[in-house]
């Protein structure tokens, strides 16, 4: 067994070792060593050689704990590139510096303090065991006094401090509870609408801790639903307001969906229906509409946040359904039936929220060319597609029974009774009631007048 070590580390384990020798004896300038080691780190192999060799991390910590500047910071780096690391037993041989890197968190250099963040975040991704430590040592507290630093870099890295702590398996049983006692969302939301100052990424690391915190199972008391849905609402519109005006969307997508996704989250909750009410609906929309809009051709992903996102806006809330026919928004969602991916099943389940809410709206629904659309959709190949498209016209043609009219002038019988063909059971049934109860017999009406 010890042969096999020493075969599969020979090409790393003696210059790691020279190295290490040369920063325990202190022979020649520590601080080039110290770099020499951060840049050998960078290799996983390089990483396990230099663990396991007698008194390192202790070496390493007294380095990362001396009252040279120079020599605090380049040992930092080297612990930084151990953290990266998914190995548990370089996790474990680097959770010694847990105290350390947390008492650094309320230092004087903000440098110094990111990079013990991102250390303290790396480490927690992985290891249950180190996030246990972290919290028994205080750690909340302390990222929460570095989310309020004044340093945008600093405030970046305690986001992603606290998103690693915020997914973790155990996160809803006492993590995310003693964040919200601190107040986490709250703070969360006055950072997020100070994003001219605070930069996109690090907006970004924020909003991603408040989505992990809206899909938490964490008390709605506690997480100001209402609050989260006013300012996420808030910034997409001056975002999208920002677009509207010539701003570049590179990079927005990043920021746009986590929040997208807390208000879709946060709407998909029973309890928090009446956050509905606190929602500027028409603001919303266009925001919505405008970021569907700019990333179509580059982020089809954001795309489909969107329509999720009007998806649980529309179901069962007349409101939102009008005011997407008021706006006149369904030829622009008519325009992406085309779009595969998902895209155009969810444009489908939109439409059909709206029909559900009576013969008002599918009147609406039909004067904006729907049918037309319909008469397309049924013809593609993904199944998903069809069935919606079926589904929406039995929706049209119950509570608007003088549209098959117009349906048959697009070919709709024939192409219905081309679906009596189809491989998929459910399908042909879907295909067949239709044609009995809303087409054939109105045919044989017309044909005995």
């Amino acid at each position: 067994m010890e042969t096999q070590f020493h075969t599969w580390t020979s090409s790393f384990y003696k210059p790691v070792l020279q190295m290490f020798k040369a920063i325990q004896q202190g022979t020649g300038d520590r601080t080039s060593a110290l770099r020499c080691l951060q840049k050998a780190l960078k290799n996983c192999e390089a990483r396990k050689s230099f663990i396991r060799m007698e008194n390192s991390m202790q070496v390493l910590l007294g380095l990362f704990t001396c009252n040279q500047s120079a020599v605090q910071i380049a040992a930092a780096l080297c612990l930084y590139e151990l953290s990266v690391s998914s190995d548990p037993s370089i996790a474990s041989a680097c959770s010694q510096a847990i105290t350390y890197l947390l008492t650094y968190l309320r230092g004087q250099s903000s440098k110094f303090t990111e990079l013990s963040l991102y250390t303290l975040g790396n480490l927690a991704a992985d290891s249950k065991a180190v996030r246990k430590k972290m919290l028994l040592q205080g750690a909340i507290p302390s990222l929460m006094f570095c989310i309020q630093n004044t340093h945008a870099a600093v405030v970046q890295a305690a986001g992603y401090v606290v998103s690693q702590l915020l997914q973790a398996p155990e996160a809803s049983e006492k993590i995310i509870p003693a964040f919200l006692d601190m107040g986490l969302d709250q703070h969360l939301l006055q950072l997020l609408q100070c994003y001219s100052d605070l930069g996109l990424e690090t907006l970004t690391e924020l909003a991603w801790c408040l989505h992990y915190l809206v899909c938490s199972d964490a008390d709605r008391v506690h997480l100001h639903a209402h609050d989260i849905m006013m300012k996420c609402t808030s910034v997409l519109t001056e975002l999208a307001a920002a677009v509207v005006s010539g701003m570049s969307v590179d990079g927005l997508e990043v920021l746009v969906t986590p929040l997208l996704r807390c208000i879709g989250n946060l709407l998909a909750k029973e309890e928090t229906d009446c956050c509905r009410e606190r929602v500027e609906h028409n603001q919303l929309l266009a925001a919505i509409f405008v970021f569907m809009q700019s990333f179509l051709q580059h982020h089809m992903f954001v795309v489909r946040e969107c329509l999720w996102v009007l998806n649980n806006l529309t179901a069962g809330d007349p409101s939102f359904c009008s005011d997407v026919l008021h706006l006149n928004l369904v030829p622009a969602l008519l325009q992406l039936l085309v779009y595969t991916g998902g895209v155009n099943a969810l444009v489908l389940t939109v439409l059909c929220n709206i029909a559900e809410q009576g013969h008002a709206y599918c009147l609406q629904l039909i004067k904006t060319e729907t049918l037309p659309a319909l008469s397309a959709t049924l013809k593609m190949l993904e199944q998903e597609v069809v069935g919606q498209s079926m589904e929406l016209l039995h929706l049209l043609f119950k509570h608007c029974p003088e549209a098959t009219n117009e349906f048959k002038t697009h070919s709709g019988i024939q192409i219905l009774e081309m679906i009596q063909y189809h491989s998929n059971e459910k399908f042909r049934l879907q295909s067949a009631s239709i044609l009995e109860t809303h087409l054939l017999q109105y045919s044989h009406i017309d044909n005995q007048q």
